[in-house]
This record gives structure tokens, C-alpha cells and sequence, in this order.
């Protein structure tokens, strides 16, 4: 099927002809073009190649999209995380507590302020989003808790499964879900160790921005767990300059 295109040069991109774009465009050429003769973009997912709009991967597998009643299920169970406060806050007394999502929220913003060229920002952004995803369904269980490091490695490793197998049908969708989160538990990749950078980071921002609403309070337990725990240059900056601005915000409460 021959149609005509609109070629915008200076994107190297063809877009339908309509009249309207006849008549805004500048610097742009009619071309007729064979359609079936363009070559979908390539993508990457988790180390497989896919070719864009096709629904195919690499090895030309057809890939059936989310069925409906499993995709809203697990928008459900993942939605949990909207009202899963975060403990460490509930028990210390916070008046309104953050929840689980929007500290997930602001660890996955982390990812675009880096630099470091050997940092894949899409995946960083992703583990950020999913690393706490587990804690939909077994809430957030912090130090104290009387639950073991190896139960609570057990029970979120269950909850993943959960609402990728069980929930998803471990539907290829469902498999790269749990492939994102477990890279982030096992802390291998360079992203993985970044994002539980940022993990730390954002806690004791959100900290400081307690004790600033609040100056009763006084959450210097949550800076001294961090120390010596960031590992990433840019991040170790983030977390310097917070630690002077907190430094001369107490020093300012004290002599007033």
C-alpha cells in the first residue's frame, strides 16, 4: 500500500498528509512512501529485543496483551501502597505518615538528576517504582518489627509471586515485574545499588522535612542509620548538603 507521507526533515520522521499540516508545515516534502517497506523501531525490555507496535519479539513470538480482569486486579493490589503508610513514621508519632507510594514516587525521581553516563536511567527509574511493590500485600516491615531479615525476605518474595504469577498468570509482563524487582533485592547491577541509594536518600529527606514542620520532633535516629551506607558520589553530595542544611537549621533553632 503506497501512501502519501509528510516528511519532517529535521526529525527525519514521515507523518500522514492532511490539509492542516499542508498548510503549517514549512520545510517539509510530500514523498510518496511504501508503508509496508518501514522498519519498526527496536526496543529493549529487560534484555530482550522487541520491535515496536508489533507485538513481537525478536524471535518474531507473539505477545498477547494483559487480560483485562488480571490487569485491573493487580492495579487493585498494587493501588494498596496508596494507604500503606510507612512504618518507621507511624511509630514515631508523625501526623500524617507518608505512604509506601510516595516514597516509591520520589526514589524513582532520584533517577533523573544523575549524571553518571553508566547509569541506565529507564532501568533505575523502574526498580525505584517496583522495589517496594511487595509491600502492598505484606505491608511495610521495619526494623523491630520481632520479624526476621530471612521472614521478611520470605514473605515479599511471596507477595511478588503473588501478583505476578497468581494475579498476572505469569504473563511474560509479570515475569519482567518480578525480573526488575529481584535484581533490585539482590543489589548486584550498578542500578540496583544506586536506586537503594536513593532509598536511603529519600528517607532522610522526608526526615528533615518532618522536623521542619514539626520542630518537636526530632528524627536524628533516621540520619545516623545512614551514615557510611551511600555508596554513589552524586548521592553522597545530595546527602552532604542536606546534612549542612539540617546542621544550620538546628544551629538556628538552638540560638533563637
Amino acid at each position: 500500500l503506497c501512501l502519501n507521507l509528510v516528511h519532517l526533515k529535521k526529525f527525519d520522521i514521515f507523518v500522514y498528509k492532511s490539509s492542516v499540516l499542508s498548510g503549517i508545515l514549512s520545510n517539509c516534502q510530500t514523498v510518496p512512501r511504501d508503508i509496508s517497506r518501514i522498519e519498526p523501531a527496536r526496543t529493549k525490555e529487560n534484555g530482550m529485543d522487541f520491535l515496536e507496535g508489533t507485538g513481537q519479539n525478536d524471535d518474531g513470538e507473539n505477545d498477547e496483551m494483559v487480560d483485562p480482569k488480571q490487569a485491573v486486579e493487580f492495579l487493585r493490589c498494587a493501588g494498596k501502597l496508596k494507604r500503606t503508610l510507612r512504618t518507621g513514621w507511624v511509630l514515631r508519632g508523625i501526623e500524617n505518615p507518608e505512604s509506601v507510594c510516595d516514597h516509591s514516587w520520589r526514589v524513582a525521581l532520584c533517577s533523573y538528576l544523575i549524571t553518571d553516563k553508566r547509569i541506565d536511567k529507564k532501568k533505575s527509574g523502574e526498580l525505584g517504582l517496583l522495589h517496594d511493590i511487595s509491600e502492598a500485600i505484606v505491608g511495610d516491615i521495619a526494623p523491630g518489627s520481632g520479624i526476621s531479615k530471612a521472614e521478611k525476605e520470605k514473605l515479599e518474595h511471596g507477595a511478588i509471586l503473588h501478583m505476578t504469577k497468581d494475579i498476572l498468570r505469569d504473563h511474560k509482563v509479570g515475569k519482567i515485574l518480578r525480573s526488575l524487582w529481584q535484581e533490585y533485592e539482590d543489589r548486584e547491577s550498578i542500578e540496583s545499588s544506586l536506586v537503594k541509594d536513593f532509598d536511603l536518600f529519600e528517607m532522610i529527606l522526608q526526615a528533615d522535612e518532618y522536623e521542619i514542620s514539626n520542630p518537636s520532633v526530632n528524627l536524628e535516629e533516621f540520619f545516623k542509620s545512614v551514615e557510611g551506607r551511600i555508596k554513589h558520589p552524586e548521592v553522597q553530595a545530595w546527602h552532604k548538603e542536606l546534612v549542612q542544611q539540617r546542621g544550620e537549621r538546628l544551629q538556628h533553632c538552638d540560638s533563637s
